[in-house]
């Protein structure tokens, strides 16, 4: 995993809030690294959280640069999730824990990295509207129209679960909660990887997190993979600034 790269933000904070008292100049801070290093220092480049916490980089293992920089980061994520891993990633709402939805282990690894139970199962996020009707049966047309109106966005619809798909969300009482994040990035990896069991990125009970050092504090190491796309603001149709996720049941019963 990457949850070492949160050390690095944290320490650096530390070096920007105490270098004066030992003489030094918070505004004039270089970073370096070689070989390992040199990957830490790419990924810090392009680290939103890292912005303003150094201001020179050198790196003796140029492939790094490439090889282990923000460039990848879907790649890595996409591989974390083959292996059944949890990530941590930007939403249009807050930064959220994903698993591949079809996984039953990974579903148990994202709940109990929340300390949640099965009764509370997670939202899966889908790339495009089209994909609603491979997941959900018998979808009323109010729920078309408000996925036609609100998504991508914060709006979840509660349908009928295909009885036919091979996935185990926890008590779900036959329905599924699906939802199609307004996040480029987001919408780019569900589009290659598939549907994503999603839930917030905290412990239960805790504050939703809006960056991706919150998250790791709450998330730490349970978590195999982290991607930091900056501190989240909700936009989109679904939903205004600040405002959490809303949602809707339609299914019939």
């Amino acid at each position: 995993g990457n949850v070492g790269q949160l050390d690095l933000i944290l320490a650096l904070q530390w070096v920007r809030d105490n270098i004066a008292a030992f003489g030094g100049d918070p505004g004039r801070v270089m970073v370096f690294g070689q070989s390992g290093g040199g990957a830490k220092i790419a990924t810090l480049m392009g680290m939103p959280a890292a912005r303003g916490l150094f201001h020179r980089a050198a790196t003796m293992s140029g492939q790094q640069v490439t090889a282990s920089g923000p460039l990848h980061a879907t790649e890595r994520a996409r591989a974390v999730l083959a292996d059944r891993g949890c990530v941590v990633l930007p939403t249009d709402t807050v930064y959220g824990i994903g698993a591949d939805a079809f996984s039953p282990l990974a579903v148990a690894v994202l709940l109990a990295a929340k300390g949640r139970g099965r009764t509370m199962p997670p939202t899966v996020l889908i790339s495009d509207r089209s994909v609603m009707a491979g997941l959900a049966y018998d979808v009323p047309d109010e729920a078309e129209e408000l996925a036609r109106r609100f998504w991508p966005g914060a709006l979840t619809l509660v349908l009928r679960s295909q009885p036919s798909l091979t996935w185990d969300l926890g008590r779900t009482n036959g329905t599924v909660a699906l939802r199609m994040p307004d996040d480029e990035v987001l919408l780019t990896l569900l589009a290659e990887v598939g549907p994503m069991a999603v839930s917030s990125a905290n412990r239960t009970g805790e504050p939703a997190a809006r960056t991706v050092l919150e998250a790791a504090t709450q998330l730490g190491s349970s978590v195999a993979y982290y991607v930091d796309a900056g501190p989240r603001t909700v936009r989109g149709k679904g939903g205004t600034s600040g405002s959490p996720e809303l949602g809707t049941d339609c299914s019939p019963g």
